[in-house]
């Protein structure tokens, strides 16, 4: 398959080339190759016939295998193409597919993949047969490029060699011998704690953040005699090469994942992106750093130094066995594996425990009865290994949340799995998330977080579980995870330190469960505990001199190329530069679009331009925002009559104002209750207003405030997109595209979303505060002197003093406050004080049988500069309201003039639906709820008269 799309790629790529030449010289063969073009995409139908609809029904060696009911071709057995965490649906996919042991399961793009389910099947794949499977070679070669290792390509044979001369430093003895290490370092991190404590003891503790540095440490001391003492130095070079080691997963892998299927992905990793060799550098740092240890410890051992440092590189190094570059491979393997999942099972336990306090205080009795309250005080050693509830606790935590959920590994040879015939190239999965939960090995209660499963006789290994392959957590077998014994020591530390030390309860208890997207079982956003010493906080201490790091804040936003037409030779370089942004973008973004946004052109501020006679505006991708508008006065002077910033870049670090002239969605205005119900599922949301009870402006991850990408930029029109995917708990994924196109002294918005999967409700809005004067010194600052003309604008909402809708609707009556349909009038006008803020939120009613294209729904006016605007729109609502600064003082762009946006500086109105109606269903029969049955489209216009034009 893979071949068949490589050849069929570079035919294509020739024939389009060679069309494009014909047609540049006139040449004669255009029809042939036309015909040539023909030919290979019936020859890509034909394929994609057969491999999406062909194969899976009759041709696949596993046809009898049983197979989940509901497939698609686009997301295979899944809901969505890349589920945010793939084991989640797949224990649901197992628990509704009765089978024998062995699932025929199709991914993304009916990628077919084989799923072990029960005891004897992943006796199969991990025992019997286990140096028949191997990693992807695209996750071996990933991992040979981020870290340098090549343990991956290791012969069958070299890897049973390594294997047993490494077993001996992670043997149960063995890591009783380090459990001091551990417990020095947990004592040690208990000590930064506490320093923080009693420099603000309200002050919320990030987990992640100390014990990344316990463990960091634990495995330099533990694993080569080397104290990294990131603890002490949090941005020591070591700890900051390292976080550039460790990338945080996008979509961008999935994409690449998917695509590897079907063309050789290898050359991706060569190409010399920013990312890539700043990660290259960092590894090659660490191998420097180890290495160096690792020769001194090989030199004292030739002296006979040193023999009783029982590290793992030590003991290796006695075996003489091994070079210097397979045990740096080695601890760049412990470093990026052994590292992280360790410090991720201490995540969750301190997530468990501040969930359960009944728990927490049983777990503290046994470690202070077996250690004592002083810690400084304190050995493990033997009293350490008799904590039957502390080993209990972590070996459920390390069941109820295994570090890597899924194994994918592939067949390098033809082999089987109870009775069935595995060909080489097969791709074979099992989850220690399906299997650690299975009900038929542990028991109607398998779903519950239970240590006490662990504790009785026969159970402290097992759980009580009905077989040896029950918990897959470390994996099992020959292959099995070598570091299993030494990150169930170092946990036990960590936690009997903390434990007795701290009273934990839990800062986000609600959020902290959530998963990160990846294919790691970690927390999105952390678990942050307040603690409090439960013991004296006289006690020995040592003192912790750990120094915090400046928050950096990094800016998302991607500059594209300047297209200059010169020279073909000048045309092609820009192109080939064009392509490596392209690929650049699309990592950093993990976007399919961001590589076309990478490609269209800026100007010299980072904006986007479109333009025709008589306008032209500027864009930045940062919430599809409008920057700047240009028109001509009725003086013949360019005005720029809307808000905004110079530079494209300083868009993602506006706080104050962070809508300011963007694209307002999924819902605009105020949700109130941040919750809404289709049929009979009530759907609540993250909320970010009104203390935490309403959502405003669709939230902190609302549209306006998010990095869109760029499908179309042409001279006078730009096409900006988005994959809203579950932001702010809004169910579904909500594709939306915002098309801005200009024509002589005209500027059309046109809005489309398709919701999938899930229907929810839509309110779209593009806010731009305008000043037809352009602050001009011979104009006002303010736009109170500017007419307002709102025709059909006879109603308004009400509003209650939190400002959303009470469910009223009330008339303006002609001549009195907030009329602006029965005449023209100026905006001040309608003010009590001067001081206060104009915000009124209008109800537009359109003629029944107008075409609404011909009917403003409302004209601002300046006499100084001579500007009149027109607004027609198809939306009901128009939301009317001045520039408030006390959103924060927005200065004035370069071409507006110096100081700082003034009180009622500008105007904004903001199209859209009525204000919260999916609460409201007493005022109107219309749609307020999208689903994929319809493609929700609005439009907007704006036209530009200037006296004497």
């Amino acid at each position: 398959m893979r071949s068949f799309l490589e050849i069929w790629l570079c035919m294509l790529t020739l024939t389009v080339v060679g069309i494009a030449h014909q047609a540049f010289v006139g040449g004669s063969y255009t029809g042939l190759l036309f015909k040539v073009l023909g030919a290979e995409m019936c020859a890509f139908v034909g394929f994609w016939v057969y491999w999406m609809i062909l194969y899976p029904q009759y041709f696949t060696p596993f046809r009898d295998l049983p197979t989940p009911s509901h497939r698609t071709i686009w997301t295979g057995n899944y809901p969505v193409l890349f589920p945010d965490n793939a084991w989640v649906p797949l224990r649901k996919i197992v628990e509704d597919t009765p089978n024998e042991g062995l699932l025929r399961i199709y991914s993304a793009l009916n990628g077919e993949v084989l799923l072990a389910t029960s005891p004897a099947a992943i006796r199969d794949m991990l025992t019997v047969n286990a140096f028949d499977y191997a990693h992807q070679n695209l996750v071996k070669i990933a991992i040979k490029r981020f870290t340098g290792s090549n343990l991956g390509f290791l012969s069958n044979d070299d890897f049973k060699l390594h294997r047993k001369n490494m077993m001996p430093a992670f043997t149960v003895p063995h890591v009783r011998n380090l459990t001091d290490i551990f417990w020095r370092k947990a004592q040690e991190m208990v000590q930064c704690i506490g320093d923080e404590l009693r420099a603000n003891p309200d002050a919320p503790i990030n987990f992640r953040e100390y014990v990344s540095r316990a463990t960091l440490d634990n495995i330099g001391l533990a694993g080569m005699g080397h104290d990294f003492q990131t603890l002490q130095q949090p941005d020591n070079d070591l700890r900051n090469h390292y976080r550039k080691l460790i990338l945080d997963p996008t979509r961008v892998f999935s994409w690449v994942g998917l695509l590897s299927r079907y063309f050789d992905m290898r050359v991706l990793m060569k190409v010399p992106l920013k990312k890539l060799i700043e990660i290259s550098n960092s590894a090659d740092y660490l191998r420097g750093i180890t290495g160096g240890v690792i020769r001194q410890r090989k030199e004292k051992l030739v002296a006979g130094e040193d023999l009783s440092k029982k590290d793992i590189v030590t003991v290796a190094l006695a075996s003489g066995v091994f070079e210097e570059h397979h045990l740096i491979d080695h601890v760049m393997t412990f470093l990026t594996a052994g590292h992280e999942s360790t410090a991720t099972a201490f995540e969750w336990t301190m997530y468990e425990l501040g969930r359960r306090p009944e728990m927490q205080q049983r777990l503290r009795a046994e470690v202070h009865n077996a250690l004592g309250t002083d810690l400084a005080a304190t050995e493990y050693g033997p009293r350490g290994q008799n904590l039957p509830y502390l080993n209990a606790f972590c070996n459920e935590v390390l069941r109820c949340y295994p570090f890597s959920p899924i194994i994918i590994k592939v067949a390098k040879q033809d082999t089987s799995m109870i009775g069935h015939r595995i060909p080489k190239g097969t791709v074979v999965i099992y989850s220690a998330e399906v299997t650690n939960r299975d009900k038929t090995l542990w028991g109607p209660d398998a779903d519950v977080f239970n240590p006490d499963r662990w504790i009785g006789e026969g159970k402290a290994n097992s759980g009580g579980a009905s077989s040896n392959y029950a918990m897959l957590t470390f994996g099992a077998g020959p292959r099995n995870c070598i570091g299993a014994n030494f990150a169930r020591a170092t946990l036990e530390c960590l936690v009997a330190a903390v434990l007795s030390t701290f009273e934990i309860e839990l800062v986000n208890p609600d959020t902290a469960g959530r998963l990160k997207f990846g294919q790691t079982n970690k927390s999105a956003e952390g678990v942050f505990g307040r603690l409090k010493f439960v013991r004296s906080a006289n006690a020995t201490q040592m003192p912790c001199k750990a120094k915090k790091s400046p928050v950096k804040r990094h800016s998302t936003h991607m500059r594209g190329l300047r297209y200059d037409a010169g020279l073909l030779a000048m045309n092609l370089w820009k192109l080939s530069v064009g392509i490596l942004a392209a690929v650049k973008s699309v990592w950093n973004r993990g976007s399919p679009f961001a590589a076309l946004t990478a490609l269209w052109p800026t100007n010299e501020d980072g904006k986007y331009i479109i333009q025709a006679e008589g306008i032209r505006l500027a864009f930045t991708n940062h919430g599809a925002a409008l920057t700047n508008l240009w028109l001509n006065n009725t003086h013949g002077e360019e005005l720029d009559i809307v808000l905004g910033m110079d530079d494209a870049l300083d868009y993602p670090q506006q706080t104050s104002n962070p809508y300011l002239n963007g694209v307002i969605g999924r819902y605009a205005g105020f949700l109130s209750g941040a919750s809404y119900q289709v049929d009979e599922t009530l759907y609540n949301l993250t909320a970010n207003a009104h203390n935490g009870t309403s959502l405003y402006n669709g939230g902190e991850k609302g549209w306006g405030r998010q990095t869109w990408d760029i499908a179309v930029h042409i001279n006078n029109s730009i096409t900006f997109v988005l994959f809203d995917n579950r932001w702010n708990g809004f169910p579904g994924i909500f594709a939306s595209c915002v098309t801005h196109t200009v024509t002589p002294y005209e500027w059309r918005i046109a809005f489309g979303v398709t919701p999938l999967l899930k229907a929810g409700p839509i309110n779209l809005s593009q806010q731009v505060f305008f000043n037809l004067d352009g602050f001009r010194p011979n104009a006002s600052d303010t736009v109170l002197d500017h007419k307002l003309h709102l025709p059909v604008a006879g109603m308004r909402f009400d509003v209650d003093d939190r400002g959303l809708p009470t469910g009223d609707i009330r008339s303006n009556r002609e001549g009195k406050e907030f009329d602006f349909w029965s005449t023209p009038k100026s905006i001040g006008k309608e003010l009590q004080t001067p001081e206060s803020l104009f915000d009124v939120n209008y109800v537009l009613s359109h003629k029944p049988l107008g075409d609404k294209e011909d009917d403003p729904v409302a004209i601002l006016s300046s006499h100084l500069s001579g500007i009149t605007m027109e607004l027609y729109t198809d939306q009901d609502a128009l939301h009317v309201h001045t520039w408030d600064d006390k959103m924060g003082g927005l200065k004035l762009k370069k071409d507006q003039g110096e100081g700082k946006v003034p009180q009622h500086g500008a105007i904004s109105l903001e199209m859209q639906d009525w204000p919260d109606a999916v609460h409201h269903p007493e005022w109107r029969h219309r749609k307020t709820i999208w689903g994929m049955d319809g493609l929700f489209t609005k439009f907007a216009t704006y036209k530009f008269l200037v006296n004497g034009q």
